[in-house]
């Protein structure tokens, strides 16, 4: 029964509903209805029918429509009236508020808001005259769907000014500017909030500022490039652009000067923010930005840059060889690169936890890694490395180790768990180092005229994962002739030696080996000689392998160009272990004894006489 009941109220409601406004002689007027049921405005031709929503009236036409001579067609309940009179008003530009009075005066009001819809194009779009651009303007488009391209070729009529385009709100694509824009500045695009792309090619002196003041978003780049000599400005100022998806780059070549830089609402970089400055900035803060993949900067007089709300960055890159001072105190990850100049590395490094790569630029006497995970440590260019002392409050290093010129003191480190590098004319000395367990690369110096690394001098060294050479990015040495570790008993890959002269002096590099706890390795034993085809007279003084008596197993060996050799006894125990000759490879020796001749035990020179 009680669900009949609900049934029946709602019936009687719809009933009631249908028959405010009737004059049915069936249902006698009351004179109590007080409803706008519809209103339509007529402009011109056209006509545009409001929305209505309770007691809120909305009117929805094209942007720039003027309604100041527009007719107003208003239908009400039967006898009621509306103040004021909708046809009375001419601006429309606030809100309104009218009063609907039944017969029997009872009053209802509503609010009139009027909402201008973006007039829009589509295509790709050239303006590059003067008179393209101002006819631009009779359209009344504000939103454009597609790419615009604005002086992008020479014309007898070039664009001098941008005011026509004043009522361009939003470019779904890209906008480009081109080097043939004869203006000082972008005014008339001043209303331009959304944007797809930006790139204002400036290859003179004319154009002053780039100021947009309602850009708050662009779907990718941001680029000012220019071809010939770099451009000044006196402003690059977007007050109040929060977003970019892609690269902001202020300068791809030479560096360009900007007297005013703004960016102070700027919060997301998708991904790489650069700005190559000239002298007159010397200090540069981005309040407001909180995320960017990769900071890369070029400056000449910049000393502070300040990012107080950095909190995502995977790489910042500045100008190696200028010293600045740059605050990130909310930044503790950097995943790429950390490779700038700092005034201090102490005060750079404080509230960082995680480094990718961090590139050491100049001579420091100290370095704490405390807490901070570094992947890759890398004293670049010339930097002594020696004159460090790092320290990272514990007996390991979970990283890789990149020297320049000398080796740093690693304190208590005795274990480096990752690949080292070796930049240094001769040989290297690494005292104190337990455990390598990477690869240990010999590299050229950069540039190669200031030596390469030749050899290495562990007295420590217990283990090492392997030796490579001629395998590093730029250059690898040619030349391996020292590897004195006496407490080695670990080793892993190939052992390869190369006899050659210095770079500069033509020294010859005679073999230096001390190995004598390393019993096996599961690798090949590789050692090329000196041989000077021009003149067979200059060639290395290798008689014997005697330094690898103590060594019992390879996995192969593989010997030439030694000319003078006169003994291969001290492989004598590495052939016994090994079961087929294509693993014993003499070739252009003094003599080249085959696997069986040394199993065999003619191991001497003398033996084939």
């Amino acid at each position: 029964m009680k669900r009949l009941c609900n049934y029946l109220s709602v019936a009687l409601f719809c009933m009631f509903a249908l028959c405010a406004c009737s004059n049915d002689d069936d249902n006698p007027f009351v004179g109590t209805d007080n409803f706008i049921l519809s209103w339509d405005v007529v402009v011109g031709d056209d006509t545009y029918s409001a929305s209505i929503v309770g007691n809120k009236i909305t009117l929805t036409v094209p942007d720039g429509t003027d309604l100041s001579e527009a007719k107003n067609e208003v239908t009400l309940c039967e006898h009621a009236t509306i103040s004021p009179d909708p046809n009375t008003i001419t601006s429309w530009e606030q809100e309104q508020t009218f009063t609907v009075t039944s017969y029997a005066g009872e009053k209802r009001e509503y609010i009139f808001n009027i909402q201008y819809s973006a007039i829009s194009t589509s295509g790709t779009i050239f303006l590059n005259t003067q008179a393209e651009v101002d006819a631009f303007a009779d359209s009344g488009v504000s939103v454009i769907d597609g790419v615009v391209y604005i002086a992008t070729t020479d014309s007898k009529d070039p664009v001098i000014n941008l005011n026509a385009l004043s009522k361009i709100t939003e470019i779904t694509g890209s906008l480009f500017i081109g080097k043939y824009y004869q203006g000082d500045n972008l005014e008339g695009l001043n209303n331009l909030q959304l944007v797809g792309g930006l790139e204002i090619q400036n290859d003179g002196e004319l154009l002053k500022t780039i100021e947009l003041k309602s850009l708050r978003k662009v779907g990718n780049d941001i680029k000012l490039t220019y071809k010939i000599d770099a451009p000044s400005y006196d402003k690059v100022e977007f007050p109040y652009l929060e977003t970019v998806y892609g690269d902001i780059l202020l300068g791809t070549g030479t560096r360009i000067e900007i007297a005013s830089l703004n960016l102070n609402s700027l919060r997301y970089v998708g991904n790489t923010f650069l700005f190559n400055l000239t002298d007159d900035v010397t200090q540069i803060e981005f309040p407001s930005l909180e995320h960017v993949v990769k900071m890369t900067a070029n400056f000449t007089n910049l000393n502070y840059v300040s990012f107080p709300q950095l909190t995502s960055c995977q790489t910042i890159i500045f100008d190696e060889s200028k010293e600045i001072n740059i605050n990130i105190p909310k930044v503790s990850e950097l995943s790429g690169e950390l490779n700038i100049c700092p005034t201090d590395y102490a005060t750079l490094l404080r509230g960082l936890k995680k480094i990718g790569h961090l590139y050491i630029n100049y001579e420091i006497s100290s370095l704490d890694l405390t807490g901070i995970e570094v992947e890759t440590l890398e004293f670049n260019g010339r930097t002594n490395s020696s004159s460090c002392t790092i320290t990272n409050g514990t007996d390991s290093f979970h990283g890789n180790l990149i020297t320049n010129v000398g080796f740093p003191e690693l304190g208590n480190i005795k274990y480096i768990y990752g690949d080292v590098t070796l930049r240094k004319k001769g040989d290297m000395t690494i005292e104190g180092i337990e455990v390598i367990e990477g690869v240990l690369r010999l590299a050229d110096n950069n540039p190669p005229q200031f030596g390469q690394c030749t050899g290495l001098i562990a007295p420590s060294l217990k283990k090492l994962g392997s030796i490579a050479l001629g395998e590093i990015t730029g250059g690898g040495t040619n030349s391996f002739n020292t590897l004195i570790c006496p407490q080695l008993t670990t080793y892993g890959g190939d052992l390869k030696f190369q006899l050659n002269k210095t770079f500069n002096e033509g020294e010859l590099l005679e073999l230096n080996v001390d190995i004598s706890s390393l019993k096996s390795f599961d690798g090949s034993l590789e050692i090329t000689g000196y041989f000077d085809w021009w003149d067979d007279s200059d060639t290395d003084n290798v008689t014997n392998l005697d330094m690898f008596k103590n060594l019992e197993s390879v996995k192969s060996v593989k010997i030439s160009s030694l000319k003078k050799i006169k003994s291969f006894s001290g492989l004598e125990k590495v052939a016994s272990n090994i079961s087929s000759e294509s693993n014993w490879d003499l070739t252009d020796n003094a003599f080249n004894p085959t696997l069986a001749d040394m199993k065999a035990g003619k191991t001497e020179i003398t033996d084939f006489e």
